[in-house]
């Protein structure tokens, strides 16, 4: 089963919260960084789709204001 991606994000945050305190350095945190996403179930191509889906802006469907 597949973690949802909020919690997923939430990891990560986590991760890298630890990083820049000094907890980790660059080598563990790629290797914690790659734990985590084989423990969740995210491929790294599901993971890039899913950033890139909620960078994109999403195209609305123009409706006309007024209709005949």
């Amino acid at each position: 089963m597949k973690l949802p991606f909020s919690q997923l994000e939430a990891i990560l945050d986590h991760l890298t919260d630890e990083l820049k305190q000094g907890s980790l350095n660059m080598e563990r945190y790629v290797e914690e960084w790659d734990d985590i996403m084989r423990f969740t179930g995210w491929s790294w191509d599901e993971f890039l789709a899913e950033i890139d889906k909620r960078w994109t802006p999403q195209q609305k469907a123009k409706v006309s204001l007024f209709q005949a």
